[in-house]
Parts: C-alpha cells; sequence; structure tokens
C-alpha cells in the first residue's frame, strides 16, 4: 500500500517544512526549502517556497525572478501568493477575503510585515490557529479569535489564552463598563476586557460577579471550554465562602 517512496519522502519533507514555518522557524525552513528544491525537481510547491526564503533575506530581485518563472510554468494559480510576493517591491497587499491560508501564506505574510484577515481565522486549520495567535504582524483582537480556537481545540493552554488577554490596551473607563460592553456583544476583545476586569478586582464579590457574566456558557459556544480554562486561574481566587 502506498506511493512510490519518492512521492512519500517528498510528502513528509513538506509536512516538516510545513510544521517549521508555523513554528516561524524560518532560518531551519529556509535550509530544508533549498535541499528540498534540489532534491524534488524544482516542483510549484518548493519555487514557491524559495521566493519567500529570498523575501527573507531581502533578495527582491530574486523574489520578482522567481515569481516570473512560476507565472512561465503555469504554476503561480495561487492568488494570495502572488499578492504576498508583490508585496516586496513596494505598497500594501490586499489580501482577498475569505481566503484559506497555508502555512507559506502566513509565514509570507509575516516576512512582508502584512497583518493577518480577520476573515482567515475561521477557516484556518487548528494547527495554523496556534500560528496566527502567535503572530507578532497580526491585530491583538485576531490573535485572541486564534487562540480561542486553537485553546478549545487543546492546542494551546489557558494560560497561553490568558497571556493574549492580557494584551489588550484598555482605559480605566472601558474596565469599569466590562459587564455591559460583554452584554451588548460578546466577542474576543469583550471577553478580553471581562478578563482584565475580573482580574483588577480586589473584592471577590465584584469579581465573583464579572466571572458570572464571563462563564456563562451560552457567552460563546465554540470557545466556552477555553475561556474556562483563561479564567479558572482567577476564579480558583475567589473564597469559598456562603455568600458567594
Amino acid at each position: 500500500a502506498g506511493g512510490p517512496s519518492g512521492l512519500e519522502d517528498e510528502t513528509m519533507a513538506r509536512v516538516r517544512v510545513d510544521g517549521l514555518l508555523v513554528a516561524q522557524e524560518n532560518d531551519e525552513a529556509c535550509r530544508q526549502i533549498r535541499n528540498g528544491i534540489s532534491a524534488y525537481k524544482a516542483g510549484p510547491y518548493w519555487q514557491k517556497a524559495m521566493v519567500f526564503c529570498n523575501m527573507v533575506a531581502g533578495e527582491t530581485n530574486k523574489v520578482m525572478l522567481g515569481v516570473d518563472l512560476l507565472r512561465e510554468l503555469g504554476a503561480a494559480d495561487d492568488p494570495v501568493f502572488l499578492t504576498l510576493a508583490s508585496a516586496v517591491v513596494g505598497g500594501k497587499a490586499e489580501v482577498p477575503a475569505d481566503v484559506s491560508l497555508t502555512p507559506l501564506h502566513l509565514a509570507m505574510l509575516g516576512a512582508a510585515g502584512q497583518p493577518v484577515p480577520p476573515s482567515a481565522v475561521a477557516q484556518a486549520p487548528p494547527g495554523l490557529l496556534v500560528a496566527i495567535a502567535r503572530s507578532p504582524t497580526a491585530d491583538i483582537e485576531v490573535r485572541a479569535q486564534a487562540a480561542e480556537l486553537a485553546t478549545a481545540a487543546g492546542l494551546l493552554s489557558g494560560e497561553a489564552l490568558a497571556q493574549i488577554y492580557d494584551a489588550f490596551t484598555f482605559t480605566p473607563e472601558q474596565l469599569g463598563n466590562a459587564i455591559s460592553t460583554f452584554e451588548s456583544g460578546p466577542g474576543p476583545l469583550a471577553r478580553a476586557l471581562l478578563y482584565q476586569a475580573a482580574r483588577a478586582q480586589s473584592l471577590p464579590a465584584t469579581r465573583a460577579e464579572v466571572l458570572r457574566v464571563a462563564l456563562q456558557p451560552n457567552s460563546g459556544a465554540d470557545v466556552y471550554q477555553a475561556v474556562v480554562r483563561a479564567f479558572l486561574p482567577l476564579l480558583m481566587e475567589v473564597p469559598a465562602t456562603s455568600e458567594l
């Protein structure tokens, strides 16, 4: 059973490179990409990956040469790749909405200094959610959305999600209105607001009320288990008294 060993080897090589790209280990990824270029006859995947490595190295001429070569080979059927490669020579990359990102796309977004499209989170596979949550170029709300889904899938810890909640910047007035903000529209930002409001409360009864709102089961069914994991340390600090 199974295909030719060469095909199997290339498939595993691509999986390894994708894993390195998701982990943002670009140096090792590019070392393996150069090996792949010579070992697998420079197929479209490897050609595109090499364009990324030239982006990271600042080799603009090589980036455009690689894109031109892909076009000539008829393999440039990836509009997101072309958009991000073109961003190297100036201008902002207009990534299409409702796009399904690949590990290479995400790495190229980082190399081009471009944000992750919010619409990409809903379609991202689980492993890519972790990378989006950790992406330095993604908006904090996009990172939180990805982190919630990744934590719900068991790929991130509650502590990691809490750290992202903590990375939001709120005014004292916003923290004071956390409950009403959440009740008017639950979402990653509103949950981060509740997290910071609960953590800031020194009065157990006040913290308990914020936690009661945050931990309502209908406040985000797809990410409820993630929210519980993030808020649990705050909950454990509330004394178990009869009035609470």
